[in-house]
């Protein structure tokens, strides 16, 4: 995962290599978060809006899409 400086608005990396240990960290990351949810916990981290839609089961739109490409709105 990167954080973006300014907002620290963290998302997945897609430059980060794809090995079984991003994968176990990344699962590791959904253990946490979910565990935060079930047991209605606040974390002090702001996830991109894709991976929280992800999350919820929702569909993604083309303005969630400039969350990763700032030209798609262009």
């Amino acid at each position: 995962m990167k954080a973006e400086t300014q907002d620290m608005i963290y998302k997945i990396n897609p430059k980060s290599e794809d090995s079984q240990e991003n994968l176990d960290l990344y699962k590791l990351i959904g253990r946490i978060i979910g565990k935060a949810i079930f047991e209605q916990m606040t974390i002090p981290v702001q996830l991109d809006r894709l991976l929280l839609k992800q999350i919820i089961q929702k569909d993604f739109s083309i303005e969630d899409l400039a969350t990763l490409d700032k030209s798609v709105m262009n």
